[in-house]
């Protein structure tokens, strides 16, 4: 099977995007499949000041803020509440709640996601459900 992949060429040098062959690992080789980031252009561009460089050169570093790796490896959590409005415009190629929710599919976590009919993410939005925020995080705050 053809597909592109990164790949390391070098050890210790950047990795590249080629087009291979594709047959499976053999001894001593990892196949590793990247089904989705969350990290979208305003994170982008944001990381970017903070860690230098850009998400395909830095996806280790950067992996460290995107919340769709971070709760790949959470067992645990305090409970967490997120309101999303079903009307953002940002919503399917930006926002990316849908690859948070995949990532915990198939975990037990105390996660609530709430989509808001009408809203978006704008100053209304927030100030519409701030206050049950607040009183959600406080009671699990010490």
């Amino acid at each position: 099977m053809k597909t592109k992949a990164a790949v390391a060429f070098a050890a210790a040098k950047p990795l590249e995007i080629a087009e291979v062959d594709l047959d499976g690992p053999k001894s001593g080789e990892v196949l590793i499949e990247i089904k989705a980031t969350g990290v979208c252009h305003t994170d982008a561009f944001t990381l970017s000041g903070y860690l230098g460089g850009d998400y395909e050169s830095n996806k280790s570093s950067w992996a460290n803020y995107d919340a769709v790796e971070i709760i790949k490896d959470i067992d645990s959590c305090v409970p967490i509440l997120i309101d999303q409005g079903s009307d953002d415009e940002f919503l399917e190629e930006q926002l990316n709640t849908d690859l948070f929710i995949q990532s915990i599919s198939n975990k037990n976590l105390p996660i609530n996601v709430r989509y808001q009919e009408g809203y978006d993410h704008s100053y209304f939005f927030i100030s519409s459900f701030i206050d049950q925020h607040i009183k959600f995080h406080s009671e699990f705050l010490s």
